[in-house]
């Protein structure tokens, strides 16, 4: 697995979600940034799109119900989870509810902020429950038994990529950890 830092994650997700049945969780839009929320790329290009959060939406194609533990009794072949992993009380029965969701092969993709950055840009967000850095993310997923295919650093809703762009290769090491936001593609074990 290479680490790679990248500028716009939305890139990455287009290239998993293109031609897919897609479940997006978490995709209904936070009260505290509203704007945050661009996930109608995933929508625009996936062949088939169904989305599930604990706020009720508008959306016919948004599922209201909890991420743990609701059952759609279908399977995709990528769930993105933008972002909604900070916030769950038990991210274990998270993941395990999702490997039902997922088809042979599937990919789950996973962000969130990393906490390394936090003395740099000082997340506030009063509805997360914990903070994650590269290693206990990768140890959450080793336990459930999910192979992580690539590890991405970016800098989430911040401008701030270009400030570092000139100098990504002398101060490669020094920036990745210190990057807002955190996200892995992972598929499970089979």
């Amino acid at each position: 697995m290479k680490t790679k830092l990248i500028k716009d994650r939305f890139v990455i997700i287009k290239k998993y979600v293109t031609g897919k049945d897609v479940l997006d969780v978490g995709c209904a839009g936070c009260p505290y940034n509203p704007k945050k929320v661009p996930f109608d790329i995933i929508k625009a290009n996936a062949k088939s799109y169904w989305g599930l959060d604990i706020r009720k939406s508008k959306d016919p194609k948004i599922l209201h119900g909890d991420a743990e533990t609701t059952n759609l009794n279908k399977k995709f072949d990528v769930i993105v989870a933008g972002d909604i992993i900070e916030h769950l009380s038990n991210q274990g029965l998270f993941l395990e509810n999702m490997k039902k969701h997922l088809r042979p092969g599937g990919k789950l993709i996973i962000s969130t902020p990393n906490i390394r950055s936090r003395w740099i840009f000082s997340p506030t967000n009063p509805e997360h429950v914990l903070w994650h850095s590269k290693q206990t993310f990768l140890q959450l997923f080793k336990r459930h038994n999910y192979q992580v295919v690539e590890f991405y650093y970016y800098f989430g809703n911040k401008k701030l990529f270009f400030l570092f762009e000139l100098f990504k290769e002398i101060f490669y090491r020094l920036i990745r950890p210190m990057t807002e936001s955190m996200m892995i593609i992972i598929e499970d074990k089979k």
